[in-house]
């Protein structure tokens, strides 16, 4: 009869039905069940049947107090009550013997205004030891990089002490300043590793907490004879490559020593102004200038300068930068240069 063909089409269309959800369920290597408000299993895939060793007629109608330790199973009941008492989806993570498992479970309505749980649960096992032996590495990789700064440093001091031993010996005034002089680079270059290793972050430093540290720094260093020099520094909020940072520490401490030498001949008081300024999307202007004995010619402002401004136009060029003395009062330098380094 038509009323018997119409019972089977929804036989049918159920088993159909029942049979697309269950290869859905199926298909996921994750854990999924469905529990009814005791907690007890009414429906698990094939994944949660091969964790428990047993076929779903076995684990259906049990809570996890059947099937599993004591301290797995009351651990999977705290996060049983607490997503059926919860909107939304509670994730947990749970170890069962030597696996680890992340657990987001959901309230679920059954019928008579009851509340199940179903679960989705995904073994991570396997992604929390690759977890461990990347941090593990990474402290390996700190450790690391301690023990090269630390060497670093320290050749770095042996050989500035050399130099200084070195100049002492020397019986030729120019040769004993020449040789001090290099023993002040290298101890310049050491406070900018320094400085660098410092900031913890070894791809991008921030500009403005970098560099004013190290300017008071080389200016403490420097000053020793010129107590009235006073530095004032304007420096945007800025980051920079680390590649970026080495050059410019270098020009700015051979230029900052510069003025601190000749600017101020006996001591005179002075003020010496560090800017570093964006003038477009991809470059910066560094500009150091001071307000002291300044420079009547080219010339004779490159023959004062001797060594060290020599030193900083050959760094300028072999990194493609430019750099510009500025003539008036006093001595202006600016050094414009890309925001990346390559």
């Amino acid at each position: 009869s038509r009323a018997l063909a119409e019972r089977d089409r929804l036989l049918d269309s159920l088993r159909e039905s029942e049979a697309r959800y269950r290869t859905f369920m199926d298909s996921t290597a994750d854990l999924v069940f469905l529990k009814d408000e005791k907690f007890r299993y009414m429906l698990v895939n094939r994944a949660n049947q091969e964790f428990f060793g047993l076929p779903e007629e076995e684990i259906v109608g049990k809570t996890d107090f059947e099937l599993m330790p004591e301290p797995a199973a009351k651990s999977c009941l705290r996060s049983d009550q607490e997503a059926a008492a919860t909107e939304g989806i509670v994730t947990t993570y749970e170890q069962v013997n030597d696996k680890m498992y992340e657990s987001r479970k959901f309230s679920v309505p059954l019928k008579d205004n009851a509340r199940g749980v179903g679960a989705f649960i995904r073994d991570i096992t396997e992604h929390r030891r690759a977890e461990d032996r990347v941090r593990t590495l990474l402290a390996e990789k700190e450790l690391l990089l301690k023990e090269v700064h630390h060497r670093v440093k320290n050749n770095m001091s042996t050989v500035a002490g050399m130099l200084s031993l070195q100049a002492g010996r020397m019986k030729n005034p120019e040769a004993a300043r020449a040789l001090q002089e290099a023993r002040d680079r290298v101890v310049g270059i050491s406070r900018i590793y320094e400085k660098l290793f410092q900031t913890g972050d070894y791809k991008s430093v921030r500009l403005s907490a970098y560099l004013p540290k190290l300017i008071d720094e080389i200016a403490a260093t420097a000053s020793l004879d010129g107590v009235g020099v006073r530095v004032e520094k304007d420096i945007d909020e800025l980051e920079a490559g680390v590649k970026l940072l080495l050059p410019l520490g270098l020009i700015l401490n051979e230029i900052l020593t510069n003025a601190f030498k000749y600017a101020f001949p006996a001591g005179a008081p002075g003020r010496i102004v560090v800017t570093l300024k964006r003038t477009d999307e991809n470059s910066l202007r560094l500009t150091v200038s001071d307000d002291g004995v300044g420079m009547p010619s080219r010339p004779a402002m490159e023959q004062k300068g001797g060594f060290g401004i020599m030193l900083v136009k050959l760094l300028v060029q072999q990194i493609e930068w430019t750099i510009t003395p500025v003539e008036g009062k006093g001595t202006a330098w600016q050094i414009d240069f890309p925001v990346e380094q390559d």
